[in-house]
């Protein structure tokens, strides 16, 4: 039986790129970076994977692994994955703070039912949810 999801994966091209992006666009935190080499025992080692782990700040239940694609084939992945939602308090005023950071919007915040909600991009054109939940 599931009990709950813990990570979810982000394809990036540069994972350096994309940690500095997500942590100074969003504020993302850097919960985890380890890189290591998996099969060291083969007589042809694998390249190194990096497990590198971001997230909203205070919250360690789940994280966003941003996964470094290496051919142009997998490059086809990105901006396919997953869209994220991140709740906010305010949405009108973080959409206002990602734009000062440079953040695409793909509209203006839209107020549905008991919500409002925006659409964004991050450097790689992987589109993610900012929602405020009016209810």
């Amino acid at each position: 039986m599931l009990s709950r999801s813990t990570h979810v994966s982000v394809f990036v091209k540069d994972c350096d790129e994309a940690l500095h992006w997500y942590t100074e666009k969003p504020g993302l935190k850097s919960h985890n970076d380890d890189k290591h080499s998996s099969g060291a025992t083969r007589s042809v080692k694998p390249p190194a994977y990096r497990w590198l782990k971001i997230g909203v700040k205070g919250q360690n239940d789940l994280e966003i692994v941003l996964h470094k694609l290496d051919t142009e084939p997998e490059f086809l992945l990105i901006d396919k994955t997953p869209i994220f939602v991140f709740s906010t308090n305010d949405c009108h005023a973080q959409v206002q703070h990602l734009r000062a950071q440079g953040v695409k919007m793909t509209g203006e915040p839209e107020e549905l039912l008991c919500r409002v909600q925006v659409i964004f991009e991050d450097l790689y054109g992987n589109t993610h949810v900012l929602l405020e939940s009016t209810k």
